[in-house]
């Protein structure tokens, strides 16, 4: 999988494979680490997998590249070493091996948030708003952690987030930390990945004691990014994505994924706020309003009771689109959800039954029947009304066995899909508006 460009900052790019490796597999550091094997590479330096002799464990070693200081190998050893928290790597000691320095911590084990936002967008499978509020939270309470020892990470994105067993969310690599007091005006080099940049990190214009509002900038972009898929800003040169986030607007996720909470699509505009000044004050506060927002989006059907659940489930963007634009228009309160795949939707209706299936019957894979079939496996059918919609005439057998599942409607995708998609959830608002009434 091709990996984005690495960080830019006052540092050369890290040397090709093989080339300028201080240390290699074999080797022994101190008499007491044994390097088993590289597992990361990066702009700083590289990462061995290692056995501690002493402790009988397995560790991780991080060493720098020979043009790096030896300062900036220490800083971020003390700033990880000052942060307490599940959601941070802990360090375990601090090195010199052969005049070479090298800082040994938790061995970790899982893949990177880029990795598996890569696999979900191949397999065509979209972060619902819960998702992405659960991951922003775990990845917000961290921050407050780093944050309240005083420093900021500067370089949060999602390569720099590993998804660890037991759902646990670690955020890594603290090479471009910068203590909050250590800024006094301009740095005089611009830090951290173009695409997470904040505006006054592109123009190298970061205030004193605001570092934190960087961080605050970056998990905006990432909350987007897992969202719609795409960073907000993308361009070939890293010079026109900085230009980009110093002047263009910021984009709105709700115009790409209308089913967004509004609430949620709300806190990433305000966390991307082009002044700093604009955006949540501290982690905190975007913490509050995620716990809030996860306290909506998971509610239970039965605490929404004058509220529609709606899920759509369509392989096809532009038409799940569509069918989110009228469920809107009919349902204005309607709890919206989408997904992409047949899998995809299971997994949906798994975690919450909807009131209304609007189901896309041809999918690679997973097709819409065998979702109905899930549904009757699960005695969820006669809870949730299914509304198929297909390109294509289903066949007599195909639709025989609708009917056997219970399935009332079909419409087909075409100059009519809207009105009559929109007649079938006007009559279920209505019949809930009479049940309640009643």
């Amino acid at each position: 999988m091709p990996e984005r460009r690495d960080t830019v900052d006052a540092l050369q790019p890290a040397p090709a494979p093989g080339r300028d490796d201080r240390f290699r597999p074999g080797v022994v550091l101190e008499g007491q680490y044994e390097l088993r094997a590289v597992i990361g590479r990066g702009g700083m330096g590289q990462v061995f997998e290692a056995w501690d002799r002493r402790l009988r464990r397995g560790v991780a070693i991080k060493v720098p590249w020979p043009h790096v200081r030896v300062e900036s190998v220490i800083t971020e050893a003390q700033a990880l070493a000052s942060v307490r928290h599940k959601g941070v790597l802990t360090v375990y000691a601090v090195g010199v091996h052969e005049d070479v320095p090298y800082v040994v911590m938790e061995r970790l084990h899982g893949t990177s948030l880029y990795r598996h936002m890569h696999s979900r967008r191949e397999s065509r499978r979209g972060f619902d708003a819960g998702e992405v509020t659960r991951l922003m939270l775990a990845i917000a309470d961290a921050l407050r952690a780093v944050h309240l020892a005083g420093i900021a990470h500067r370089d949060v994105k999602p390569e720099n987030v590993m998804l660890a067993p037991d759902g646990r969310v670690v955020l890594m690599d603290f090479g471009l930390v910068l203590a909050q007091v250590a800024i006094d005006g301009a740095l005089g080099f611009a830090s951290g990945t173009p695409e997470y940049m904040s505006p006054e990190s592109a123009s190298d214009e970061i205030g004193r004691g605001e570092a934190h509002l960087v961080d605050v900038y970056a998990l905006g972009v990432l909350g987007f990014e897992l969202l719609t898929g795409s960073v907000p800003f993308v361009a070939d040169a890293a010079a026109d994505v900085l230009r980009a986030q110093i002047l263009a607007p910021v984009p709105d996720v709700g115009a790409e994924r209308p089913d967004v909470p509004v609430r949620l699509a709300s806190l990433l505009t305000a966390m991307m706020a082009k002044s700093p000044y604009d955006r949540p004050g501290s982690m905190e506060e975007v913490l509050a309003e995620l716990r809030a927002i996860d306290v909506e989006v998971e509610a239970p059907p039965s605490s929404r009771a004058s509220s529609l659940t709606v899920l759509v489930v369509d392989d096809d963007l532009e038409i799940a689109k569509l069918l989110v634009a009228i469920a809107k228009r009919k349902l204005p309160d309607a709890q919206i959800r989408v997904v992409h795949d047949g899998q995809a939707a299971i997994d949906a209706i798994a975690r919450r039954i909807p009131d209304v299936l609007l189901l896309d019957l041809h999918m690679p894979r997973m097709n819409g029947l065998e979702v109905c079939m899930y549904l009757r496996g699960v005695d969820a059918h006669s809870r949730c009304t299914v509304v198929p919609v297909s390109a294509a005439i289903p066949r007599p057998e195909d639709l025989d066995v609708l009917s056997a599942l219970g399935v009332r409607h079909f419409i087909a995708k075409g100059a009519t899909l809207a009105s009559r998609v929109g007649a079938i959830l006007a009559d279920l608002r209505d019949q809930r508006a009479l049940a309640r009434a009643s």
